[in-house]
């Protein structure tokens, strides 16, 4: 089958551009084809039209990684906010019309309406912390800049390292690109440079991503203004840096550096002075639990990042794991920018790879799931974020919620609240995804697992375990895993 495919690719990109063709299927080898998603056959195999072919291919769904549609762009959007976790994780958006002893009742714009067993649901979301994604991808190069930076112009000393440089690098032959984009990643050719992403990110907000190294892993570049030092031109018009740290703020201005690791991480701020002499404040993890950043850190990790810039507070998490936390209050009011990337410093033995990054709001809790989950009783949370009512969730009425507390029963507007955890003795525990299951995800807020079909009309059926077969509308869809890649998107 891969050398099927690597054909099909050869034929298709041997004459003409793919620009026009806007959804990217993406193989198990790493082969990624654009074209038009145009359903699921009855025996079950993907309907692909390329703008170059005369006509469809099918493909074997289990050789695909991921279906990414319309670029992973917005392309219809709900007309509702609301969404439930079921107790398999899968988030279901709709307007939640009705809860009862039994079940919750939710009208959907893509499946229409949905009756849940509400002892199938982990927790009702009214009002989310965590709905508006503002970047997922990377899907293509667009909005991205590279940097190289030239090895031959500056002492190649790693900023992070107080002891000396002894040697000079040596001349590179031929100039070597420092980042590629390739199959939904970015890929570090093992040569210094950075990648930023040039729309601003908000002030508050979550970023998850995978990162494969089998030696170190690229920096995350943050709060980056992009605005270098006012340097005196050489005579020559040739810049030579005294250290990487002038290289760097000349290149991305004022910006904070993660230096990312399995056990911790260190968080370095540059800067600049009125000469345009680079300075660099090291903070303070105050997490003293954590290891020490020279733990080899090779392989696959899910990394989290967590940043409250009004708070003055970082949080960063290796895996599960709260490895680092930062106080940044010092050095904020330096802080302009609000762009970001990766970065690396110095040459690597071998290329480094970045994917599946999410960047959403965050509600600045740091674990929901203790704060809010009990074996006994119901937890309903206020929009304030601090009010909080335990009890026994009875049903929704005239607007209201109805609640029977340990001291009184209660009704509480449905406009006023955030969240409802149901008490988990009362919850079924759903089988996890299985082998043949897909994923399907929607703009912001929405997973669905379960089998994928052709209906009648030939759109798409998802059989999913808790919700039966629905009938799912394509234009709200923007892409669908093959694979388990549930790490890069919780939104707690």
């Amino acid at each position: 089958m891969k050398s099927l495919i690597k054909l099909s690719l050869a034929l298709l990109l041997a004459t003409h551009s793919l620009a026009d063709d806007s959804d990217h299927i993406n193989f198990e080898n790493s082969d990624t084809l654009h074209g038009t998603f145009k359903g699921i056959t009855s025996s079950g195999k993907i309907i692909w039209l390329n703008s170059n072919a005369e006509n469809n291919i099918a493909f074997l769904t289990k050789n695909v990684r991921k279906i990414v549609i319309n670029d992973g762009k917005l392309t219809h959007p709900f007309t509702h906010t609301s969404y439930v976790t079921l107790t398999n994780n899968d988030t279901i958006p709709g307007d939640i019309t009705a809860i009862n002893s039994k079940t919750v009742t939710l009208k959907t714009d893509y499946a229409g309406v949905i009756n849940i067993a509400k002892n199938k649901i982990k927790s009702i979301n009214f009002t989310p912390h965590g709905y508006n994604i503002f970047y997922r991808g990377p899907f293509s190069a667009e909005g991205w800049k590279v940097n190289d930076f030239d090895v031959n112009g500056y002492r190649a000393d790693d900023p992070f390292d107080s002891s000396p440089q002894k040697t000079k690098p040596k001349k590179d032959k031929k100039k070597t690109q420092s980042w590629e984009f390739n199959s939904f990643s970015w890929i570090n050719k093992s040569f210094p440079g950075s990648i930023i992403y040039q729309k601003d990110l908000p002030e508050v907000y979550r970023f998850t991503y995978s990162s494969y190294s089998s030696s170190s892993h690229p920096y995350i570049v943050l709060c980056a203004d992009g605005i270098p030092p006012k340097l005196k031109p050489k005579k020559d018009d040739k810049q030579v840096y005294r250290n990487t740290s002038d290289l760097l703020t000349s290149k991305l201005g004022r910006c904070l550096i993660i230096r990312p690791n399995i056990t911790s991480a260190n968080l370095t701020f540059f800067d600049y002075s009125d000469t345009g002499k680079a300075k660099t404040t090291n903070i303070e993890n105050t997490l003293t639990h954590s290891g020490s950043y020279r733990t080899s850190i090779s392989g696959k990790i899910n990394f989290d990042l967590r940043v409250d810039r009004p708070n003055n507070t970082i949080l960063f998490y290796s895996g599960d794991n709260l490895v680092a936390k930062w106080d940044i209050s010092t050095i904020s009011d330096k802080l302009k920018g609000n762009k970001f990337g990766f970065a690396t410093i110095y040459r690597q033995r071998k290329a480094s790879t970045v994917t599946d990054f999410v960047v959403s709001s965050w509600n600045g809790i740091v674990d929901p799931a203790i704060t809010l989950e009990n074996d006994d009783r119901d937890i309903t949370l206020l929009n304030n974020g601090t009010d909080r009512f335990s009890g026994n969730v009875l049903k929704t009425q005239n607007g209201k919620l109805e609640i029977k507390g340990p001291y009184a029963d209660l009704a509480i507007p449905l406009d006023q609240i955030s969240t409802i955890h149901f008490a988990k003795k009362h919850l079924v525990k759903l089988p996890e995804r299985a082998a043949n299951d897909v994923t399907v995800r929607f703009y912001g807020t929405g997973r669905l697992t379960g089998t994928l079909s052709r209906a009648k009309d030939g759109g798409l059926i998802l059989d999913s375990v808790a919700l039966g077969k629905l009938p799912l509308k394509q234009e709200f869809i923007t892409s669908i895993e093959f694979v388990d890649m549930e790490y890069a998107y919780e939104l707690n």
